[in-house]
């Protein structure tokens, strides 16, 4: 008899739908539930029988579909699942925009610009991008920040907050445009895999299995969780590994919302929530042929991406732009362990926005929702960063 804590669920990316993964690696993945299954549809004989019983049953369609619920870490797992959810290759090469050197440069608080003597030793940083600062004086002035306009020699981030004003001369000053992946129209597929530990030789094999949506969640006082949906082609029982070897899963530590958010930015500007949320969904749905039981390839539809956040309420900032139907943005920094992902969300209205008294001794909590569109200047409605 099969436990459920001797389940394994592995993944594997098809290079293209429903190819083999004989050669591909599994990524062992850790999760705290899935709903991987077959759907099948049917459909009842119309026949008249003068017995009253029903003809046959036909088998018209199967679909493979299911969740797989976490606790969310920073891993190459998740990584992968989360670049594919938003149609986005992996992540991409980080860029050093400047490194070592004897140049001077010059922080301005007021103005959020970091000038250099020179130019640039390498690749200009691109507006929307993100940056990493390190080699500063002062520490305020080392960090992530995010590329509003990048001149030869002056670079002027949105996020400019922890900036304090330096002449740093001398040289040791490095600047580096982050890994990031951003909502495109890139269709990839995964094989999953379950095996029973417990048992000998049983697995459970899912493929063409495209991620519909991805859910993150950080609520205060608790681990962050999250959960990717698919859509895919079938089920099959099999007696071994679909993969023809595994990765080990993460042995990274799972994300909280007090240790794990660095921070939290409106239009670049630090604020303090309560919560925060965000779904994406793909709109991706199986495609059909005569003479072949389940989707023989995956179609891709419009992107979507929205959301949830509160705080305490102080201040009606907020609440006006919603009233006004003001564009803003979002950005949420989760780093762990030396590593960060940051989920950045440039242009984006707010859907709805209460700031109601529920009852005695308790605290007005400003409640709000949220939806991104395509930004006039970046050409994309999410990005994610990794550092």
């Amino acid at each position: 008899m099969a436990d459920t804590n001797s389940v394994q669920i592995a993944i594997g990316e098809e290079a293209t739908y429903l190819g083999s993964t004989a050669a591909v690696a599994g990524i062992k993945t850790r999760l705290t539930s899935e709903s991987f299954k077959q759907d099948t549809t049917t459909a009842n004989s119309a026949e008249i029988d003068s017995t009253r019983n029903l003809s046959f049953i036909n088998r018209t369609d199967v679909q493979a579909s299911g969740s797989l619920n976490i606790e969310y870490h920073h891993c190459d797992s998740y990584d992968k699942l989360m670049t594919a959810a938003i149609g986005s290759a992996d992540f991409g090469a980080t860029a050093i925009v400047h490194t070592g050197g004897s140049d001077e440069f010059v922080v301005n608080t007021s103005a959020g610009t970091i000038t250099t003597d020179a130019t640039w030793s390498s690749s200009p940083a691109v507006a929307g991008t993100w940056v990493s600062t390190s080699g500063f004086a002062q520490g305020g002035n080392n960090g992530k920040f995010k590329v509003v306009s990048c001149t030869s020699s002056v670079l002027t981030v949105e996020n400019k907050g922890t900036l304090v004003t330096e002449t740093k001369s001398g040289g040791g000053v490095v600047i580096t445009t982050l890994s990031q992946a951003t909502n495109g129209t890139g269709l990839r597929s995964f094989a999953a895999e379950r095996k029973y530990t417990d048992l000998t030789n049983i697995f459970a094999a899912y493929t063409g299995m495209s991620v519909e949506s991805m859910k993150l969640s950080l609520n205060s006082d608790s681990v962050i969780t999250g959960s990717f949906d698919f859509i895919g082609s079938k089920e099959e029982s099999k007696s071994s590994t679909i993969f023809g070897s595994y990765t080990a899963a993460s042995t990274a530590d799972v994300c909280n919302s007090i240790d794990s958010v660095a921070g939290t930015l409106n239009e670049g500007t630090a604020f303090d929530i309560t919560s925060f949320s965000f779904e994406t969904k793909a709109n991706v749905r199986g495609l059909r042929k005569v003479g072949t039981l389940g989707a023989y390839d995956i179609g891709q539809g419009h992107f979507e991406v929205g959301g949830e956040v509160s705080a305490y309420f102080a201040t009606s900032a907020l609440a006006d732009k919603f009233l006004n139907h003001t564009t803003t943005s979002l950005a949420v920094n989760i780093t762990q362990g030396g590593s960060t992902r940051i989920f950045d969300f440039p242009s984006i209205k707010l859907t709805g926005a209460e700031r109601v008294a529920t009852g005695q001794d308790d605290d007005v909590i400003l409640s709000i929702s949220w939806q991104a569109f395509k930004d006039a200047t970046e050409s994309c409605m999410m990005r994610i960063v990794k550092s």
